[in-house]
Order: structure tokens, then sequence, then C-alpha cells
């Protein structure tokens, strides 16, 4: 028995198809088993991608957190040297080989009727969609900064790896939500981690501090390439826990992921943080990730 995908309409362009196992097919007719272990249990992966123009910015790094996530869960996948050719496809297929679009490569274990204990020799299913970004949206909240919330979390030693495992962030996007904010902040012990889908910085005195990459947050792409920016642009980066006092009395705050680069948060519920603006260290970072963004299109 199989479950079909959810699909959504964009009257702009057509996004119509996903790859499914070696497959192009519509939206409307995917489907994957009842019996897939990322259905049943979570037993999986995903990344998640941006493209410009066509080109997925950062691949190389992706695939190589994309590679480490699926050998330390033990799924056996050989298929990582046709990811840019299969994703090129795809987005040429949709229509998305100009202007920016979302993009999201998961990985199972497979299909498998057993129980917990994977059954030997499981062939891994394999899943990537695309769509069209809401770049006016990104841009606003780029500009006008967020409001975030807290969300008390357990620290686990899977926070580092993007497995299917996603509840609690599924959980802090609802309650930030209710309270009018676009990202959940993952606390734990008075500390934050990071957000429902993005990682955290502070700014203080032009050094940039974000949590460390110790078991309890996901080692961002983004994350990766602002610290390097900010070393060159000669701030100093510290990876430090992070508590929340010290978050609320920093002078800037911004978040980061692939999709939305750098966004700044300008309130935490109901504290505001610095000026309430972007503050200039956000503000040069975000010109700095832009630059990379098109040199990489240009190429």
């Amino acid at each position: 028995m199989t479950i079909k995908l959810s699909s959504s309409n964009h009257k702009k362009r057509d996004s119509s198809k996903v790859y499914i196992n070696g497959r192009y097919v519509s939206r409307n007719r995917a489907s994957i088993s009842i019996f897939d272990r990322g259905l049943k249990y979570g037993d999986g992966i995903f990344e998640t991608m941006k493209s410009y123009n066509g080109r997925v910015f950062a691949m190389n790094r992706h695939l190589v957190r994309l590679n480490r996530s699926i050998r330390a869960i033990g799924i056996i996948f050989k298929g990582l040297g046709d990811i840019k050719t299969i994703i090129d496809k795809l987005l040429r297929l949709n229509k998305l080989d100009r202007g920016e679009a979302y993009i999201r490569l998961t990985i199972t274990r497979g299909t498998d009727p057993g129980g917990l204990l994977p059954s030997r020799n499981l062939k891994p299913s394999i899943i990537i969609t695309a769509k069209p970004v809401d770049s006016k949206k990104i841009s606003r909240w780029q500009k006008k900064g967020i409001k975030a919330c807290f969300f008390d979390s357990e620290s686990t030693s899977m926070h580092s790896l993007k497995t299917l495992n996603f509840l609690p962030y599924v959980l802090a996007k609802i309650a930030a939500a209710k309270e009018g904010a676009a990202e959940g902040l993952m606390t734990y012990n008075g500390f934050v981690a990071e957000g429902a889908s993005s990682n955290l910085f502070t700014v203080v005195d032009r050094c940039l501090r974000t949590p460390p990459l110790d078991g309890n947050i996901l080692p961002g792409i983004t994350r990766e390439i602002i610290i390097e920016l900010g070393r060159k642009e000669g701030l100093t980066c510290i990876e430090t826990p992070v508590t929340i006092e010290k978050l609320l009395s920093s002078e800037e705050v911004f978040i980061s992921n692939s999709i939305s680069e750098v966004v700044p948060v300008i309130r935490i519920g109901d504290k505001i943080i610095g000026s309430g603006k972007r503050g200039v260290v956000t503000y040069r970072l975000q010109e700095l990730y832009r630059g990379l963004v098109s040199d990489n299109a240009s190429r």
C-alpha cells in the first residue's frame, strides 16, 4: 500500500514534478509505501538547499553534511554522485532555472514491513522536491527583522544530525505562530541552542557569538559560511554557550539558514533587541553572503 505526498499549487511557476526513486513524476501521482521506514519511524535524513537561477548554492557543503548524516545512522546509499544532475533536471522541469528555489532532499532507509530492527539489504528511498521561494517575504524579513520566542527543549545527541525526527521543531514553530513570531528559539537549562529552522548568532562589541557544535545544534551550512565571512571581515567569532540572559542583552541577534540566509531578530517575546532595527554587523554579513551568492550564480 502507498500513501500520496501532499502537493500545493503555484500560480506563477509550474513546480508540479518531484523525483522519487529514479523517476520524475507529477506531484498528484507521487506516492510512497506505508511501510517506508521514514514514515513508520522517522528513519531517515534530509537536506534543504537553495538555488539561485538554477544553481544550488554551497552544494558541496550540503553533500558533505548529507553524507555525514547517512553514515552516522548506517544507511547504505551510493547515489551521492548523481544528486547534482537530478536536481538540475528537476529545476528545469519545474521551470525553476530562473529566480530562487527551495530544494528538499529526503533519504529513508527504505521500505520494510518488519519491526524496529531494520531488515537486511534494504534499498534506500530518495525523494527530491523543488518549489519557488517567497523572495519578497524573505527580503522583508532581512530588512525589517523578525520576532522570535523561546521554546523549552531537551538536549539530545540527535540534534547534530538532520534526521526526520523533527517533532520538537514542529512544535516550536507552532508555538511561535501562536505568539505572532516567525521563529522559535530552542532553550534548555537556561541556554539557547538554535532556532527551530535556523542557527543563532549574537553580536556584542563586533564580536559574533554562536552556540558550539557539541551535539546540541545542527551544524548549519549557512552558519559555517557566516563564521568564515565574519572572520575575514575582522570580526571576532566565538563558538560558546549562549544564556537566555546574554541573548536578551545583546546589541544584535540574527538567525541563519540556507533559505532565508541572514535574518535579524529585533524582538524576542516582549523584549526589544538592541535598537529594535537591523544592526550594522548583521547588514554587513547580509551583504557579504549575497556577494558569495552572486559569485556562485555568475560561474
